[in-house]
């Protein structure tokens, strides 16, 4: 870190010497105490470098409000840490700032079209959102004429669910149809017709839910080739929250909330006329029964190209207490030691979604909705999780410098997570060099806790994958 100091020129070297003195001295100080302030930022506030279109600072500043939520095992910080002035945290900006990347990643040519969503209910009903959609579709393709296949199985092909997310297409005049593989004995699943379904679909849409056992339904029943064949051919790839995460390599996923088990989900909501649900499948918050499951890294499709994890739901705070975002970046700090390689995540705010045109994207919110963007270009979340900017998207990297390090020299070394807010568009390439050249082919592979985790929910709440 470098820190100016000004002198003045109107004095003699020996009227300067003590003012000299007394301006080194303070700034000893103040490098100390910008010292104590990093650490504070990097270990206890996840979220640490920002750089935006219009202003870049600290994640001290934009985690000013949702400390609350920090549970991480890396912190090594006392409380008096907390007590770092404003001051000592805008100083700090001048030196911590993030770039956007400036070369590209080498991407094959690819013909993925898609949108994903921050929420799966709230989201895709969102007739904005539908729209968007469409718009993915090529030029004079008339709404009659187009096919909208529904994936459920992330929330059973329950129909509450299903109606939610498709009544928007079938207002259009869109051809709705549905895919239901969850509850249907694999040896009683006719394979053709879901390929016949799967080739003749314009749009997929995958609905929110249950990521891990959704991802391993379809590569249980074999289904995945197909999904692969249909975003090869340009097909629509949509959803949201789990429907966002399935199409990335993995995602920060809510699949081990046991109330999105499948014997949970059918007996709450399996009968159509229950009166409906109003909220996204995600679960809320109530400080008075709050939950003990934790969030795990959850395999995803990995058609989006990169090794790129995923968080729907960024800026929310579902009934476990913990405010996604924050848990999000210690999962990458997490994965980041176990390994040993840089890792690069994408953090999409409940209101907003990131749409991909081949090698380009762009980022949707929807407008007059909450988010966690405030006008300044920073994050903000209040301590009871309620975002007070706009949606947005956050790109996340930690960076393993030396790739011959042990977990516990990668932990000495103090690794950080750095974010920016995703630029309005762009190339997919750009957003990949954000996370270096150290990058894993894919994070699905390592044995670590987070896997031991995985495990356990597949032995709970079972798909039929064997493994």
């Amino acid at each position: 870190m470098n820190v100016a100091i000004r002198i003045s020129r109107g004095a003699s070297p020996r009227r300067q010497r003590q003012p000299y003195r007394a301006r080194l001295f303070f700034a000893i100080i103040l490098v100390s105490t910008i010292a104590t302030a990093r650490v504070f930022c990097y270990r206890a506030v996840p979220i640490l470098d920002i750089a935006s279109p219009k202003k870049s600072a600290t994640a001290a500043n934009h985690h000013r409000s949702s400390n609350i939520f920090n549970r991480s095992a890396l912190r090594t910080v006392t409380s008096s840490a907390r007590l770092i002035s404003n001051t000592a945290r805008m100083v700090m900006a001048s030196a911590t700032t993030t770039q956007p990347p400036t070369t590209s990643h080498d991407i094959p040519p690819n013909n993925m079209r898609g949108l994903f969503a921050g929420s799966g209910v709230e989201g895709l009903s969102n007739p904005l959102i539908n729209e968007q959609i469409l718009n993915l579709l090529p030029p004079g393709k008339k709404n009659d004429e187009v096919n909208v296949l529904y994936l459920g199985t992330a929330t059973y092909d329950i129909a509450l669910f299903r109606e939610k997310q498709t009544a928007r297409f079938a207002d259009r005049g869109c051809r709705v149809s549905h895919l239901d593989v969850a509850n249907t004995a694999a040896i009683d699943i006719d394979i053709d017709e879901c390929a016949s379904a799967i080739r003749a679909a314009d749009v997929l849409l995958v609905g929110g839910g249950n990521t891990l056992f959704a991802v391993d339904r379809w590569h249980h029943l074999e289904l995945v080739p197909l999904l692969r064949e249909a975003m090869e051919r340009g097909c629509i790839l949509a959803g949201g929250s789990a429907g966002a995460i399935c199409w990335f390599d993995s995602g920060h996923s809510d699949s081990a909330d046991p109330e999105t088990y499948r014997t949970a989900m059918l007996n709450e909501y399996g009968n159509s006329d229950n009166g409906g649900r109003e909220e996204d499948e995600s679960s809320e918050y109530d400080p008075s029964h709050k939950k003990g499951w934790r969030y795990l890294r959850c395999p995803g499709l990995g058609f989006v190209p990169g090794p790129m994890v995923c968080c729907p739901h960024h800026d929310k705070v579902q009934s476990n207490g913990l405010l996604r975002a924050n848990d999000f970046d210690e999962m990458l700090l997490a994965r980041a030691v176990s390994g040993g390689k840089s890792v690069i995540g994408m953090g999409i705010d409940h209101y907003s979604a990131f749409v991909v045109r081949g090698d380009d994207y762009e980022v949707y919110s929807l407008p007059d909705k909450p988010g966690s963007v405030n006008e300044d270009g920073f994050f903000d979340v209040s301590r009871d999780g309620t975002p007070n900017g706009k949606p947005g998207v956050w790109i996340k990297r930690v960076i393993v410098e030396n790739k011959e390090m042990t977990g516990n020299e990668r932990r000495r070394q103090q690794l950080r997570v750095e974010a920016m807010v995703c630029p309005p568009s762009g190339k997919l390439a750009d957003l990949l060099a954000y996370g270096g050249t150290n990058l894993p082919p894919q994070n699905n592979v390592e044995r670590d806790e987070n896997q031991a985790s995985v495990d356990k929910c597949r032995r709970e709440n079972p798909s039929g994958r064997q493994f």
